[in-house]
């Protein structure tokens, strides 16, 4: 009889090739799995993002008699929007966000800028943020009136 101590070099490649392929496995589910969680958590910022925007307009349209709302071009790719009493002075966006808002009287978002909002009337806001992470944009349409 022989002795049989250690393993062959047909066995050693056998457990190179299941631990390779089980390793490649876990690799692609661990790359997947950070994938989803960066566009996850970058809606998740978007959504943050636009609530913290329309709670700051709410905040001016319940407290103020009237406010003013600016958009303007900051350079050729982006576009930022200002709140304010007198002079629209306070930045509503962060810089890596691009921002399309539209406001009204009526849901026709007929406003143009800048707005001087009385808020008597109903402001009527379609808010878009875009972020280069996620494909599609992060959008509200609301109303803000005082009652």
């Amino acid at each position: 009889m022989k002795n049989e101590k250690g393993i062959t070099l047909i066995e050693l490649l056998a457990a190179i090739a299941i631990l390779s392929i089980v390793s490649s496995l876990v690799f692609g589910v661990l790359i997947s799995s950070n994938k989803n969680y960066t566009k996850l958590s970058a809606k998740t910022d978007l959504s943050r993002e636009a609530n913290l925007i329309i709670a700051t307009i709410k905040d001016y349209h319940l407290k103020k008699t009237s406010y003013i709302l600016d958009y303007k071009d900051v350079s050729s790719t982006e576009k930022r929007a200002y709140i304010g009493s007198s002079t629209p002075d306070i930045d509503l966006t962060k810089k890596n966000l691009n921002i399309k808002i539209k406001v009204g009287k009526t849901n026709g978002f007929e406003g143009t800028f800048p707005l001087t909002v009385d808020t008597k009337e109903p402001l009527y806001i379609h808010l878009e943020l875009r972020d280069k992470n996620v494909n599609k944009p992060y959008i509200i349409e609301t109303v803000i009136k005082r009652y």
